[in-house]
């Protein structure tokens, strides 16, 4: 018997999207650059937060040049699962490939990964240019993919319902495209071009005395447009602008970084005691 080939569908929605696991939690991801960069490939693959969470800790240590306890953050590993499929569809089994937190917002609810693995992703979602959110409207198609309670990635039918729902002072825009626990991290795709358009994020849930009942299809998911205005306030930006290099964008977080660090020493003596300011604990 002949075997299935994938359709373009699930080249571009179903395979980019994986399974992340963080300690005892874990979610969904999605693959969203992956390119050589001195003769390796460097991938990135974007989730939440609160999936990656536990695997942030800060502590304060006692640091001898300004005499204090100062926090210091640690970032563990994350495991992310990728899935073979054979005749297009059917999840014959994974691969597991080690990831770092390279940046995070705890307020935007979204993290990305870089993953350790030096080869190619296969697979890896189509990104709308920034001017395409002027053409989604209520009423679009759309899919939502991801390791929905742990499962292989499943995918869900739906529409956009919102577009202006506001939660701690942060748009969400609404699909009817089921999903559940896990799917968190993955991905929302217009349904006619299989661009992505946001991250599943949180779900509607009615409350009748001590019952709680999640509304599956009432899920509210972070619009792609604040996914790239965040990658560009964290220099990442060229993972959805082909016109700025991944080195470009190297310097200037770097240089971001020894910018804020200096900002920090700098207030950091202004609070130390008199004594502490003249002596060597302390040289600006």
């Amino acid at each position: 018997m002949a075997k299935l080939k994938p359709s373009s569908k699930h080249l571009e929605v179903l395979y980019p999207t994986v399974r992340v696991r963080a300690g005892n939690k874990g979610g969904s991801g999605t693959v969203l650059w992956s390119q050589e960069i001195d003769d390796e490939f460097v991938t990135f693959l974007l989730t939440n937060h609160h999936v990656v969470a536990d695997l942030i800790t800060v502590q304060k240590e006692y640091d001898p040049r300004l005499g204090r306890e100062m926090p210091k953050e640690t970032r563990g590993t994350a495991q992310v699962e990728f899935f073979r499929y054979r005749d297009g569809s059917r999840a014959i089994g994974t691969y597991s490939v080690d990831a770092d937190v390279v940046t995070y917002s705890k307020s935007e609810d979204l993290a990305l990964l870089r993953l350790r693995d030096i080869e190619q992703a296969k697979y890896v979602a189509k990104l709308p240019p920034p001017e395409k959110v002027t053409e989604i409207r209520i009423f679009d198609k759309c899919h939502a993919v991801g390791a929905a309670l742990g499962h292989a990635p499943i995918a869900t039918d739906g529409s956009i319902v919102s577009m202006d729902d506001e939660i701690k002072e942060k748009e969400f825009w609404m699909s009817t495209a089921q999903i559940i626990f896990g799917n968190s991290g993955g991905a929302i795709f217009l349904e006619d071009t299989h661009e992505f358009i946001g991250v599943p994020s949180m779900i509607s849930v009615s409350t009748i005395g001590w019952a709680m009942s999640a509304i599956t299809h009432m899920g509210y998911f972070i619009p792609f447009w604040r996914v790239y205005e965040w990658l560009e306030e964290e220099y990442y930006q060229f993972i959805f602008d082909t016109s700025i290099s991944f080195e470009q964008c190297e310097k200037d977080r770097i240089k971001a970084k020894e910018d804020q660090t200096r900002l920090l020493d700098v207030r950091a003596s202004q609070e130390l005691p008199a004594e502490a300011k003249s002596g060597q604990y302390y040289k600006t």
